[in-house]
């Protein structure tokens, strides 16, 4: 019994923006019948030399050798935003937040009571202050005129964290202080959207970051695969194992329930990944988890969790050897956006914490049909067998 239908990928228009200036991974959010989408992109500018002469000045610094001005090659990173409707055909920009500083997104939800956007972006150095979110108030004003106004700060300790909006809060779930080879964290911290401020959530059973967020019927925050520990340390773990033992896909996907203003004492294994999913991808798909399995990068595909066997059944191969890859049901379609590229040796960690590394994204957009007449027997299975709420 198959959730997708056996047809190959198809492929829509890729995000307008240069491949080469891509610099991570995309975040998507449905709001009403428009699939949005916020990445990260870098430009590259040339900036004269300049020092301070001693009546306290700045001029610019010529060459000794030809008497030209120096310049210096700057990379900056910001925030870029598509649109598009449910024919897939055409993405439009939307204007970003006006941020001074280089910044990367950390993610994107949509808080659906009152219809608002909000983009979770971080300064790409700690020295620039602390993660912050954005929001856009009314939907219709997705274009080039877009005003985005300051939301809220996130609290310390969530950079490259998950980000959800589950019942009536944004949740920040784990990530670190610090960028590079920082410590990995356990804290949890949710911003009540009725009472304008963050309070303090169960935290997560092991330090970790960049899982997975799947929502269940609003109030069951599921978080898939994800890092753990530290990058590079090898201060002990927890559980007793050193940073370097520490640092790989975790195996579990766990599960938060909310009732009303209250979270559960503490979170729970909704059910076990196929492998170590350093960069997974999952959704809820008309109330069933279905994920790439991104543990894998030589057989990457989509599957969905039998309830039933518990164990996850493969559905189709990826359309492109990515990971991290934008992944959310659309108009009764399954759609996968961008992702890291695989042929770049994912497979060496230290390459990729190391500042020097040139990551490379895609910008590919592709989707596949969902086969409709099978999601309310698997749907009635899954109420049998899991004590969550049923889909809406």
């Amino acid at each position: 019994m198959e959730v997708l239908s056996p047809f190959k990928w198809s492929e829509y228009p890729n995000l307008p923006v240069d491949k080469d200036c891509v610099a991570g991974v995309c975040h998507v959010a449905q709001i009403k019948d428009r699939l949005v989408v916020a990445t990260t992109v870098k430009s590259e500018n040339l900036e004269r030399v300049t020092a301070s002469t001693g009546d306290g000045t700045v001029s610019a610094v010529r060459s000794a050798a030809t008497g030209h001005n120096l310049y210096t090659r700057r990379t900056t990173f910001r925030a870029a935003i598509f649109v598009t409707d449910a024919s897939l055909r055409r993405w439009q920009p939307v204007a970003a937040p006006h941020i001074s500083t280089s910044h990367t997104v950390d993610g994107l939800c949509v808080e659906r009571m009152r219809s608002k956007l909000l983009l979770v972006v971080r300064p790409c150095t700690k020295s620039d202050g602390p993660s912050c979110v954005w929001s856009l108030e009314n939907e219709q004003e997705l274009t080039l005129k877009s005003a985005w106004s300051p939301y809220c700060v996130v609290p310390a300790g969530h950079r490259c964290g998950t980000f959800a909006v589950a019942g009536n809060f944004l949740v920040a779930a784990g990530g670190k202080i610090g960028g590079g080879d920082s410590a990995a964290q356990r804290t949890v911290d949710a911003y009540d959207f009725s009472r304008n401020g963050w309070t303090r959530w169960p935290s997560l059973p092991v330090p970790m970051y960049a899982a997975a967020p799947v929502v269940f019927n609003e109030n069951q925050l599921v978080l898939c695969g994800g890092v753990l520990g530290y990058a590079s340390d090898t201060r002990q773990q927890d559980d007793g194992r050193s940073g370097e033992e520490a640092e790989m896909g975790r195996f579990e996907a766990l599960s938060l329930s909310i009732a009303g203003d209250s979270p559960a004492k503490e979170w729970t294994v909704f059910c076990f990944m196929n492998s170590p999913c350093l960069a997974p991808a999952a959704a809820n798909v008309y109330g069933m988890l279905v994920a790439h399995n991104a543990g894998d990068p030589a057989n990457g595909h989509v599957a969905w969790w039998d309830v039933t066997k518990k164990d996850w059944r493969r559905v189709t191969a990826l359309p492109e050897n990515c990971v991290d890859s934008a992944i959310i049901e659309f108009c009764g379609n399954l759609v996968v956006i961008g992702g890291e590229e695989l042929n770049q040796g994912f497979d060496e960690p230290d390459k990729v914490e190391d500042e020097t590394y040139e990551r490379k994204f895609s910008t590919k957009v592709s989707a596949i049909k969902i086969v409709r007449r099978n999601i309310d027997v698997l749907s009635s299975q899954r109420r049998r067998s899991v004590d969550v709420p049923p889909p809406l």
